[in-house]
């Protein structure tokens, strides 16, 4: 990703983060820094938390001109937001053992009750 970023005339330099990610550092127009990522799940570049700042990483060359039409009109505004996927603590269905629970006092999770008696 870097070569071909260079290729579209992008200053860049390779880096890692406080948590030790790898990523590349693209400076915009405006002299702005961004860190473009990969997120190896989604098979993502990305270098924001917008539906716009990430592009699919089957082609490099495609998503190398797509990070530098990005630089080229400047990055967005303000912090640089992180990508998250907040998956949410599955239910787990009750059991035929089990008495209905009242769900209006749902000050603990289902996981905390006990599922023998």
């Amino acid at each position: 990703m870097n070569a071909q970023l260079n290729q579209h005339g992008l200053q860049t330099t390779l880096g890692r983060d406080h948590q030790g990610r790898p990523h590349v550092k693209v400076c915009d127009c405006h002299g702005v820094v961004r860190r473009v990522y990969v997120h190896l799940a989604f098979r993502w570049f990305y270098w924001g938390d917008q539906p716009d700042e990430r592009i699919p990483i089957e082609t490099v060359d495609l998503a190398a001109l797509a990070i530098g039409r990005a630089a080229e009109q400047g990055w967005r505004r303000g912090e640089q937001g992180e990508l998250r996927h907040d998956i949410p603590r599955p239910r787990r269905a009750p059991r035929p053992w089990q008495a209905p629970r009242d769900t209006a006092d749902d000050d603990h999770h289902p996981w905390d009750t006990p599922l023998l008696p």
